[in-house]
This record gives structure tokens, C-alpha cells and sequence, in this order.
């Protein structure tokens, strides 16, 4: 992969998302009064504490391997990475498209949560249950997308930076996922019935209509 990629794109990327992403957080905040951003909340157990842990870190892994890349992209792929990887243009641009791809549904999904939109639990003021548009047919398109991205940069990058982040945000996502979910089922009496009708991460196949939009 050319390194105008790792030097210009997705720095670019990165700091197009980042800013995008602040702007969702603003609007969210100005409306609800707090900051959608709960991460390190008091925990009812050392296991969400711990599935927080992993998600930060695999989301700082990802941010650092695109930072290091555009600084030493050369010295990156002759000492730090997998060659038969590193060096094909077919998982380039497979890393490409799934990271693209992920960046784009992350903020679509975050969008699509509107002032129900949080990072970590908010035990107080959770706000209303969303299961329209992409929640119509996926719990967690959020998390989808953050393993699109890592999957994307190992894809793209290849090194030992990309990699192990792309795991431990999968792991992370994967235990976040189940501790928001029984927390999700103790708050809202729907919940079960909507968790029935639709995947974790994808689709179901032949998914039945939404559960409605608690109001």
C-alpha cells in the first residue's frame, strides 16, 4: 500500500472522524443537560469495568498504529509488520473499505441514537430505548463498527500495533456487549422481546418487525 495512505488518508480519516464524532457529542449534551460520555461510571462489578478497559484500550491501539504509521510508515513496514500482508494490494484495499465502511456506520449508528447516544453505562438517566432504523435490525452497530475499524487497520497496516488492538477491541466488544445487555433487559420491560427479534453485531436472517420505540 502506498504510503501517501498511511501518511495523508487516513490521518485524515482519523481527524475527519474525531471531529464529526465531537460535534455528535455537543448536540447531545446541550440537549440532555450531561455528557454522554459515562465511561468510568460506578460499576456494579469488576467485569463492565474491566470490558471498559478493553474498549479503551483497543480504541487507543487502533488511534496510536494510525499515528505511528504517519510518522514512520517506512520503518513500520520494514521492521514492524507482516510482510505478505503489509505488502498486498488486496488486503490494502480490503482494510481500506472495511475501515472506511466502519468509520462511516459508527457515526451513522451514534446519529441514529440521538439523545440516547452513550459511551458506557448511565445508570441515572439512561434515556429511551432506540430500536428504530439501524437498531431495527442490530443491537450494537456501534460495536460493529469498532470491529470493522480494527479489522480494517490490521488489514491495512498489518503491524504489531494494528493487531493486537484489533483483538482486544473485539474481545472488549464482545464482553461490553453482554454487560450492557443485562443491564439493558433490568431497565426497559421490552428489551427481551426486542433482543429476541434481532442480531448482536448483524443482521438476523428474515428479521421480524421493530419493537416499538419505547416513548
Amino acid at each position: 500500500m502506498d504510503s501517501v495512505v498511511f501518511r495523508v488518508a487516513l490521518p485524515a480519516a482519523l481527524a475527519a472522524f474525531v471531529v464529526c464524532l465531537a460535534f455528535l457529542r455537543s448536540g447531545v449534551r446541550q440537549r440532555i443537560s450531561r455528557d454522554p460520555i459515562r465511561l468510568g461510571s460506578a460499576h456494579p462489578n469488576e467485569v463492565a469495568s474491566f470490558a471498559e478497559g478493553l474498549l479503551s484500550a483497543g480504541t487507543v491501539g487502533v488511534a496510536l498504529d494510525v499515528v505511528l504509521n504517519a510518522l514512520w510508515a517506512d520503518g513500520m513496514t520494514q521492521h514492524l509488520a507482516i510482510p505478505a500482508i503489509r505488502n498486498s494490494p488486496t488486503a490494502g484495499w480490503c482494510g481500506v473499505f472495511v475501515l472506511g465502511a466502519g468509520l462511516i456506520l459508527d457515526l451513522w449508528a451514534v446519529r441514529s441514537m440521538g439523545d440516547s447516544w452513550r459511551v458506557g453505562l448511565d445508570r441515572e438517566r439512561p434515556g429511551a430505548l432506540v430500536s428504530t432504523g439501524l437498531y431495527r435490525y442490530v443491537r450494537h452497530p456501534i460495536y460493529t463498527a469498532m470491529i470493522m475499524v480494527g479489522l480494517g487497520m490490521a488489514l491495512l497496516s498489518a503491524d504489531i500495533v494494528s493487531i493486537p488492538a484489533a483483538a482486544i477491541l473485539w474481545a472488549g466488544v464482545s464482553m461490553q456487549a453482554r454487560v450492557e445487555e443485562s443491564f439493558l433487559a433490568a431497565t426497559y420491560p421490552e428489551y427481551n422481546e426486542y433482543r429476541m427479534k434481532t442480531g448482536r453485531f448483524l443482521p438476523k436472517l428474515g428479521s421480524p418487525e421493530l419493537v416499538r420505540k419505547q416513548s
